[in-house]
């Protein structure tokens, strides 16, 4: 749980330097924790950034255009997946220096390029006192070809990690992550 100073939210990025239009989409899952469930409001500080630069800038520049990606519900008691697609209308849309941000991803000139994608839980408010929960199977689809990132490990199925893994009990748990079949 994030505890009593917002600036504890989580941020994972990951930084893509790729052509914009090779990102077919991304999904992840999320899912409440302990302290957080039922809370109506926070599927919201589960949201995605996507970072991108127009044809001109490095693709390394820090960004022209930020799109937010907001869900809008998160199940209590399993796991949700949110996905955006280079078509999904962004909840936010940033322009950096005034640049020309279209209106969805794909909207974007030929040869502007994603910097960074980055998962949040928080938005650095002292709402976020509290807030608790989990991300898991993050996919990246470019040109058709998927890459998963998976969190979940064995000793996270300890000390009852195994029932925010989605697991019944803890040998499951750790049957399910050592075997390549995975699943819950």
């Amino acid at each position: 749980p994030i505890g009593d100073y917002p600036s504890d939210k989580f941020i994972g990025e990951l930084f893509l330097l790729s052509p914009l239009d090779e990102l077919d989409q991304i999904s992840y899952d999320i899912r409440l924790g302990p302290t957080s469930t039922n809370r109506t409001d926070d599927a919201s500080e589960f949201y995605l950034n996507v970072y991108t630069n127009l044809p001109e800038a490095p693709v390394d520049n820090f960004y022209d255009c930020r799109f937010d990606f907001v869900p809008t519900e998160v199940a209590a008691d399993d796991w949700t997946t949110f996905t955006v697609m280079a078509d999904t209308a962004p909840t936010v849309v940033q322009s950096r220096d005034g640049a020309g941000c279209e209106a969805t991803l794909a909207d974007m000139p030929p040869g502007s390029t994603v910097r960074v994608i980055a998962l949040n839980l928080g938005d650095t408010t002292t709402g976020d006192t509290g807030l608790d929960g989990y991300f898991d199977n993050v996919v990246v689809t470019q040109d058709d070809n998927a890459t998963t990132y998976d969190f979940e490990t064995k000793d996270g199925c300890k000390k009852g990690g195994f029932e925010a893994y989605g697991y019944r009990n803890q040998g499951a748990c750790v049957r399910a992550l050592t075997s390549s079949a995975g699943g819950r």
